[in-house]
């Protein structure tokens, strides 16, 4: 009942955009993974990480679907190309200026992927204009450190204070003589 609402296209739009979904799903799962393996989070589980950031992990996931997913999907990439002053008639293939990037599931997923791991590399790069930068950190709130952000350094520095603060204790400790 609810396919004959909809048109052939509006079909194949909902089936990829799942597919653009998984795509980001599994670079949440390697995030999460990174977060438990990360001796500073207090994160236990995959389960854990996505209820303590549904809300951040569902601002991305849609502004990667509106600026990632509906144009691969909508507009053809001469005129992506045309909006950066290159021309798309010389030296491209016909085929893909013509009909856009492949239009596949493992293309979806590939790009619901890619669009994530892109947003992440984006927001830490240090090149980035500081307006731009200024306007990430407003708008796109930050998916908590991972393993891979944390320096050897920052770990050594905690366990220092660890060992430091157990000597600390030891030293406290009330004796009790006999």
């Amino acid at each position: 009942m609810f396919a004959a609402l909809l048109s052939q296209h509006a079909i194949g739009d909902v089936g990829l955009y799942l597919c653009f979904l998984l795509g980001q799903f599994l670079f949440i799962l390697k995030r999460a993974a990174s977060a438990i393996r990360n001796p500073v989070n207090p994160i236990k589980s995959r389960r854990q990480f996505i209820r303590a950031n549904l809300d951040v992990l569902s601002i991305r996931a849609a502004l990667e679907g509106l600026i990632i997913y509906y144009p691969w999907r909508h507009i053809a990439l001469a005129t992506i190309l045309g909006w950066f002053h290159i021309d798309a008639t010389s030296g491209w293939p016909s085929e893909i200026i013509g009909t856009g990037i492949a239009n596949g599931l493992v293309a979806a997923i590939g790009l619901g992927y890619a669009s994530d791991s892109a947003l992440d590399g984006l927001s830490q790069w240090s090149k980035l204009p500081a307006w731009l930068s200024r306007w990430m950190k407003e708008n796109i709130p930050p998916v908590p450190a991972s393993l891979a952000q944390t320096s050897a350094t920052d770990i050594r520095a905690m366990g220092q204070k660890s060992s430091a603060g157990i000597a600390a204790d030891k030293e406290n400790i009330p004796t009790v003589k006999p």
